[in-house]
């Protein structure tokens, strides 16, 4: 009983007059066939519930506007397509994945993914978060400067 959409043979919704979805009788976006958000008047993604970007397709971060990459959902940087990392706005590393240390902007250390050392530059050692002495792959004694014995 309910009047159908001229293009879509869909029915109207009573109230605005725009047509319903059949999972989730909710109104048709009519460019993207996306329903509407009640709050915002954005359409919805199926999966998220976040608005779509116009451009792109994909949904917009809520707090930067910036869209959301679909593995990670961080923004896109606008110049590099690289994600954002959240505290640091520096994009993440494509080979390791891993962000940027803000002091530095030293990468992580690919084998440890511990990030380098603020005062030396120096990558941290997994189990000791001792620097590592770059001839060796021993760490250095903080008090001696010196790098650890194995056996110690």
């Amino acid at each position: 009983g309910k009047p159908y959409l001229r293009n879509t043979s869909k029915p109207f919704l009573r109230t605005t007059g725009k047509p319903y979805i059949r999972t989730t009788d909710k109104p048709y976006l009519r460019t993207t066939g996306k329903p509407y958000l009640r709050t915002t008047g954005k359409p919805y993604l199926r999966t998220t519930g976040s608005p779509f970007l116009r451009i792109t397709g994909k949904p917009y971060l809520r707090t930067t506007g910036k869209p959301y990459i679909r593995t990670t959902g961080k923004p896109y940087l606008r110049t590099t397509g690289k994600p954002y990392l959240r505290n640091t706005g520096k994009p993440f590393l494509r080979t390791t994945g891993k962000p940027y240390l803000r002091t530095t902007d030293k990468p992580y250390l690919r084998t440890t993914g511990k990030p380098y050392l603020r005062t030396t530059g120096k990558p941290y050692l997994r189990t000791t978060g001792k620097p590592y002495l770059r001839t060796t792959g021993k760490p250095y004694l903080r008090t001696t400067n010196k790098p650890y014995l194995r056996t110690r």
